[in-house]
């Protein structure tokens, strides 16, 4: 491991490697909900979302874009507000889509892609 990532794997141990046992287990990497509400509702949120999906084995989740009170992250201005948000609240790995303003401005894709968008929610 190097910071944090899988830099090389090998068949035997490396000197000084520390090994677990872990014969009977059955080891699954993290998983990916790729469909969470962090702002859905008040009782919600990012540091609460994403502590549950740490302790469900989730390491990777990607959000939706319809925070409440009524805030799609249609602009980047609010892409990067949340961005900030994550950045100082998450306990995994989270990825963020975006979606349109209601105008349909199409425009603002690459924006929001330059901006780290991960995919975008479309809703008619």
């Amino acid at each position: 491991m190097t910071k944090g990532l899988i830099a090389e794997c090998c068949d035997a141990p490396l000197a000084g490697a520390e090994v677990v046992d872990a014969s009977g287990y059955l080891i699954l990497p993290g998983f990916v909900d790729a469909h969470v509400h962090t702002r859905s509702s008040v009782d919600e949120g990012i540091t609460a979302t994403t502590r549950a999906a740490a302790a469900g084995g989730t390491t990777t989740v990607i959000d939706m874009p319809f925070d409440k009170p009524a805030r799609p992250v249609n602009s980047r201005e609010r892409f990067e507000a949340k961005v900030a948000d994550v950045n100082a609240e998450a306990v995994v790995d989270v990825a963020l889509y975006a979606t349109f303003p209601p105008e349909g401005d199409l425009g603002i894709i690459a924006d929001l892609v330059d901006a780290g968008a991960a995919g975008f929610k479309v809703s008619t």
